[in-house]
């Protein structure tokens, strides 16, 4: 499955940066896609979509702090299985 991640870069978004995308993971490893905020402030995700040839979902209200990681991701669990991630990682699933 192709993941396509709608991004919309405001004023307030500069230091958001999209780290990793997999769509086609090796067996045993979901999806995901890897967001880091490098800016000095805190970024809201609030009005951004994730969606794909058939559907679109809205991330929701989901800020990412100073220098911090959000991983969006379908297997939470899975993944953290097989990625040793930071304990401050925020994941979205």
């Amino acid at each position: 499955m192709l993941i396509l991640f709608v991004f919309i870069i405001t004023t307030h978004c500069y230091g958001q940066i999209i780290n990793e995308i997999s769509p086609y993971p090796l067996p045993g490893i979901p999806e995901l896609i890897e967001l880091h905020n490098s800016s000095k402030h805190i970024i809201s995700l609030y009005g951004m979509t994730i969606e794909d040839n058939t559907t679109k979902q809205m991330i929701g209200d989901i800020e990412i702090p100073v220098n911090g990681y959000i991983i969006l991701t379908k297997d939470t669990l899975s993944l953290k299985q097989v990625f040793p991630y930071p304990s401050d990682t925020r994941f979205i699933q």
